[in-house]
């Protein structure tokens, strides 16, 4: 099968959560790498270019890291909203979901070619967004109490420590990337076949089954298999299912594509994983295969760039130190 992904009209510029920080830090006259005078260009020429059409550059789920970034939180969040000019990305779980349905779907109709869209990854049309009349920007933040913004964090915490657990017993083994990759890419099978196991196992020895081993299987099982149905005409297809998780198809998904081989590469490598990574993945597993311009760190970029992953060779992007931004932006605005 022939995967195709469309490309923007106009070009995407995704900056990482410690520039949209760092920018903030510069312009309220606190200390930055940036300055002040080149975080003011740089937001001026953004903001311009993306009301003339000429840049896209959308806020993610970039939520819970302004959150950690200090007494700044409002500032940038206000900031990050007047960059992005009200467009914003799809939830990544949101964007796996569609990916997944129009690959199962493709693949139930024996089609030749599956389409990937770019504007899959928006939650709305962005030229609509930038193109609207009215004179504000609306970009709704709810704060997180203590305890939910602690649940949040701990959630990415507990998701790090697990797979830093699985990058020791990986070195210990002398695992290798090509190795966690076919392990990582048979992941989702696996889940399915230990939830659907463990359901059938209960019910077999008449034992009683937990509210959170079914919301488990709904979460896991449940809408695979819906989607299998709704497109097969089929029910009752759970191999059809496993089948697809495994197959060659399934790798094509650029969501799956991009977070399996990221993943892979932290867990089989030898820095300490931490819970940033685990929405460095999701954000870039998202816009890697459509942005045009990427400002991360070079955590992010070595990875990319690896040849063990040879992701920048499946999905080109060019990759942006912060000092080359604004060059970037007065380029574009001649244009």
């Amino acid at each position: 099968m022939k995967r195709i992904i469309t490309k923007p009209p106009i070009p995407i510029l995704w900056i990482d959560t410690w520039f949209v920080i760092d920018i903030t830090k510069a312009i309220s006259g606190e200390k930055s790498q940036i300055g002040k005078e080149n975080a003011e260009k740089i937001f001026d020429k953004v903001v311009s270019l993306t009301r003339q059409k000429k840049l896209i550059c959308p806020e993610g789920d970039q939520g819970i890291e302004i959150e950690d970034g200090g007494r700044l939180v409002e500032e940038a969040r206000k900031f990050q909203a007047q960059l992005s000019q009200g467009t914003s990305l799809q939830f990544w779980g949101g964007l796996e979901h569609i990916q997944i349905q129009e690959m199962m779907k493709a693949v139930v109709e024996k089609s030749e070619t599956v389409e990937f869209r770019w504007d899959d990854i928006f939650s709305r049309d962005p030229i609509q967004e930038i193109d609207r009349k009215e004179p504000f920007i609306v970009s709704v933040n709810f704060d997180p109490s203590e305890e939910e913004l602690k649940k949040r964090q701990g959630i990415n915490k507990s998701i790090a420590q697990d797979w830093e657990a699985i990058r020791k017993e990986a070195i210990k083994r002398k695992e290798s990337y090509s190795s966690r990759l076919e392990l990582e890419f048979g992941g989702k099978a696996d889940a399915i076949e230990h939830v659907m196991f463990r359901l059938a196992k209960k019910t077999v020895l008449k034992q009683e089954i937990s509210t959170d081993e079914y919301s488990q299987a709904i979460a896991v099982v449940g809408s695979s298999l819906a989607w299998w149905e709704t497109y097969s005409g089929k029910q009752d297809a759970l191999k059809e299912v496993l089948a697809f998780y495994r197959s060659p198809e399934y790798r094509l998904i650029p969501f799956a594509d991009v977070s399996t081989r990221l993943l892979s590469e932290l867990t089989t490598g030898n820095e300490e994983i931490h819970p940033s990574d685990v929405m460095d993945i999701h954000q870039i597993a998202t816009v890697l295969p459509y942005a045009t311009y990427i400002v991360a760190d070079k955590r992010i970029r070595n990875r990319i760039e690896s040849k063990k992953t040879g992701l920048a060779k499946d999905y080109p992007v060019t990759f942006l130190k912060w000092q080359e931004v604004l060059p970037l932006l007065e380029k574009l605005s001649d244009q």
